[in-house]
């Protein structure tokens, strides 16, 4: 199935100052030159034991992604959470976790006709 990632917002800032005068040093940067924002926000998305990321997206808070991720495997799946974790990038140390969103597919799915939104509940065998 797909998941379609649209927009964040109001992205916390995850390195410190001292890290960026670190990036200065080993790029070359002019110190004089405005700082730069610091988050470099993706997303990874995680299914019934698949694991999709989004792409990166350098200096911002606020990003527009505007992705689709597919997600191959059999649906309806027995797995009931789908996890969304949002990341900063970082090309020096380990990627820092910023968020992560558990959304339960009973909750999404759609539990009357009358609604129209989400989608008819498939889980486990059909005989």
């Amino acid at each position: 199935f797909t998941v379609k990632l649209l927009t964040g917002e109001d992205i916390p800032q995850m390195d410190s100052a001292m890290l960026e005068g670190m990036k200065r040093l080993i790029t070359g940067t002019d110190e004089n030159a405005p700082a730069k924002e610091l988050v470099d926000p993706y997303v990874k998305v995680e299914f019934a034991g698949n694991d999709l990321e989004s792409s990166f997206i350098e200096g911002c808070f606020d990003p527009i992604w505007n992705e689709l991720l597919i997600l191959h495997g059999d649906f309806p799946s027995i797995a009931e959470n789908l996890i969304l974790k949002l990341y900063d990038n970082d090309d020096f140390a380990v990627d820092d976790l910023i968020a992560t969103k558990l959304l339960k597919m009973s909750d999404i799915s759609q539990s009357s006709v009358d609604t129209g939104a989400g989608f008819q509940p498939m889980f486990g065998p059909a005989y």
